[in-house]
């Protein structure tokens, strides 16, 4: 059987959702007790192939984003936030190409040269970790979906504000997306 060709996706391990406070300013969107989750998403890419990727996406916004009518200032570019937390930039990937870019919704995919970057590396398969779990994670994985990758969501590498939300989230993308959760 021929490798699918993978990328791990890691959605908003940023410091303005996994540290309270960044720059001596409180982090409207911490979620306490996500920091968890990063011995599991090291147990993921010691699993990757030679040839796979893997693609931090971190959440940014404008200072007037319209995510603000619904949602508190986060992740505001430049302000820290907005940066991949310190954790993930030391000895996580295994000497492999990462590859990190911002996003600016929900989704992935939205406005941010994902789907190119998986297009140019000849992805089949995606693997989507992170946090957020109910909300980005579930974006980017509906839309992987939709864009016929197979899709793979290990259960010990996302983490929600929300545990009983999250959990119908991935119920919902198995149930309707045929998305495997592990």
């Amino acid at each position: 059987m021929m490798h699918k060709k993978t990328a791990l996706i890691v959605v908003d391990m940023v410091k303005g959702f996994l540290y309270p406070e960044v720059n001596g300013k409180k982090c409207a969107l911490y979620v306490k007790g996500a920091m968890s989750i990063i011995p599991e998403i090291k147990k993921e890419v010691c699993k990757l192939e030679r040839d796979d990727i893997i693609i931090c996406m971190c959440d940014s916004h404008c200072k007037y984003d319209h995510e603000f009518k619904n949602w508190p200032e986060h992740c505001i570019n430049e302000s820290g936030e907005d940066e991949l937390i310190e954790e993930f930039k030391n000895d996580i990937y295994n000497n492999r190409e990462l590859f990190v870019m911002s996003k600016y919704r929900f989704s992935s995919f939205f406005g941010s040269g994902l789907e190119e970057r998986l297009v140019i590396g000849n992805i089949d398969r995606v693997i989507i970790t992170g946090v957020c779990t109910e909300f980005c994670v579930f974006a980017t994985a509906l839309d992987a979906a939709y864009r016929d990758y197979d899709v793979i969501i290990p259960r010990k590498c996302v983490y929600p504000f929300n545990k009983k939300l999250g959990e119908q989230k991935l119920e919902y993308l198995q149930k309707f997306l045929g998305v495997k959760i592990k």
